[in-house]
């Protein structure tokens, strides 16, 4: 599962949605991107405040002693690869069950918390601890926009605007509203 998972992660390229995010992000639209996905496409977007709450494929941990390896310096032709303790790396990634980082839900609490504007992209907000993000932020007063072609745990009772679009048309189309609106 490793080898597969590492090709699937590392052949994958960002899209028009991770390149639009990092755009509102490099406009100050955006403060921070927090993400389920552990792919890194975000900052290959050009993404630079990203909160990884699920962890990342860069990495690799040793559940043992808490080390943690770049991924390209470890060789995978030999499973699983061994930490320089002895026991086995698996990817710096939550799986099913497990916490999430405390790091990553102190920063992602905190940004909830802080914001006026939550963009809510692509998620059917259903899983916690995740789904109370949008909900703290709500709380805090902030304006929720929902971007998702499929209607949520939000869509009814905390979303006040709903773009029921693929991200990767919506969020492209609103960096290009943006643009058309700059040369007004």
């Amino acid at each position: 599962m490793l080898v597969e998972l590492d090709e699937i992660l590392m052949s994958a390229v960002p899209n028009s949605a991770h390149l639009a995010l990092a755009e509102l992000e490099k406009r100050g639209i955006i403060r921070a991107v927090i993400t389920q996905n552990v792919d890194s496409l975000h900052q290959r977007a050009g993404s630079v405040k990203v909160i990884e709450f699920h962890g990342n494929n860069r990495l690799l941990r040793c559940d043992a002693c808490g080390r943690r390896y770049p991924r390209e310096t470890v060789s995978l032709k030999k499973l699983p690869p061994v930490c320089s303790c002895g026991k086995a790396l698996r990817p710096d990634i939550v799986f099913f069950g497990e916490h999430i980082p405390r790091d990553a839900y102190q920063q992602a609490t905190a940004a909830a918390e802080k914001c006026d504007f939550m963009l809510v992209v692509g998620t059917s907000a259903s899983v916690a601890p995740a789904s109370y993000l949008p909900r703290i932020a709500k709380q805090n007063g902030a304006f929720l926009l929902e971007v998702n072609p499929e209607n949520s745990e939000l869509s009814y009772h905390l979303t006040d605007y709903l773009i029921a679009e693929p991200a990767g048309i919506a969020l492209p189309g609103i960096v290009a509203a943006l643009d058309n609106k700059d040369r007004s």
